[in-house]
């Protein structure tokens, strides 16, 4: 898999966990520090995340690293 397919994979995973547990983008950008509109990109893989940031997503999910990257 090349990175851009990667991004969009995990972009799909967080927009899922996100849905799963009755959120919004607003919810999400709140936790990271960023505006909707840059978890709505990256949700849709394209926008480049940082590791603080999906650690942050994942304990707002309350899930593990590993569990956020199932699929991979």
């Amino acid at each position: 898999m090349d990175y851009d397919i990667n991004l969009v994979i995990l972009g799909k995973r967080i927009k899922d966990l996100r849905i799963e547990r009755n959120m919004t983008p607003r919810d999400i950008s709140e936790v990271i520090g960023e505006d909707e509109l840059t978890i709505i990109k990256i949700e849709a893989g394209q926008f480049d995340i940082k590791i603080e940031d999906l650690f942050l997503i994942a304990a707002r999910f309350r899930v593990t690293m590993s569990e956020l990257f199932d699929g991979f």
